[in-house]
């Protein structure tokens, strides 16, 4: 089942790698990776607009903030469509310009986790339940999980089980 839905907004635009994309732009919800945040509804990837450079990439931010800061109760439906749209078109960019490289072992996926959460060795120990001296063998490769911390990692931290399979 597909469902339409079109944003009748004002045509401010981002431009993309091949032409302007206008705020009246059709998106098409169809099952796909995206989601519109409004709605939940799946976004095919196609409707989402490419952001090319930097400059762009700044003029998308600048109107991300410019519609956050009236507040979320505050938004009209195109408002919030909008958003969404930026949101996933900014996401892109980043994920495609700034990619992190994949991590090759255990010890290098908890050491993301921790940089990404913004958490200390402690905190780390603390959410997977052992101690700092355990996990820190663990991470330097001198001491093999055991079942349960390759679980909390799934479960607490959201690593991919096929990931731990293939690194153990």
């Amino acid at each position: 089942m597909k469902k339409d839905v079109t944003s009748k907004e004002p045509t401010k635009s981002i431009k993309s790698s091949n032409s302007s994309v206008k705020r009246n732009k059709r998106i098409v919800m169809t099952h796909g990776d995206d989601y519109n945040l409004e709605t939940g509804v799946p976004v095919k990837i196609s409707s989402i607009p490419d952001i090319a450079n930097e400059a762009e990439f700044r003029v998308a931010m600048q109107e991300i903030n410019e519609i956050m800061s009236k507040g979320e109760g505050n938004l009209t439906r195109a408002e919030t469509k909008r958003l969404s749209v930026l949101s996933l078109s900014v996401r892109n960019f980043d994920r495609a310009t700034y990619s992190i490289e994949r991590p090759k072992t255990l010890g290098s996926a908890l050491d993301l986790q921790k940089y990404q959460r913004g958490w200390k060795q402690r905190q780390l120990a603390q959410a997977l339940g052992v101690s700092e001296a355990k996990l820190s063998l663990i991470i330097s490769g001198r001491q093999k999980p055991d079942i349960i911390l390759l679980k909390a990692m799934h479960e607490k931290l959201g690593i991919d089980g096929n990931f731990i399979l293939e690194v153990i």
